[in-house]
């Protein structure tokens, strides 16, 4: 896929926890980066941290606000 160089993004950083069995999740937030605020219940014992890093494309400006009038017959 062809990116658009000149789209606005976002670096993004996400923690997964993965166990011996292939179960993961992934926790993230722009103001967290601590471990605790993953859900890891469901996991095995021993399971490893990684930091998944991307740069996400922002979403479009919006546009000018739609307004009309709905009828309900």
């Amino acid at each position: 896929m062809q990116s658009d160089p000149n789209q606005r993004t976002v670096r993004v950083r996400i923690l997964v926890a993965v166990d011996r069995n292939g179960k993961w999740a992934a926790c993230g937030y722009s103001w967290s980066d601590a471990k605790e605020s993953i859900f890891i219940d469901d996991l095995e014992d021993g399971e490893v941290y990684h930091w998944v890093e991307a740069d996400v494309p922002l979403p479009a400006e919006a546009g000018p606000a739609i307004e009309g009038v709905v009828n309900a017959d």
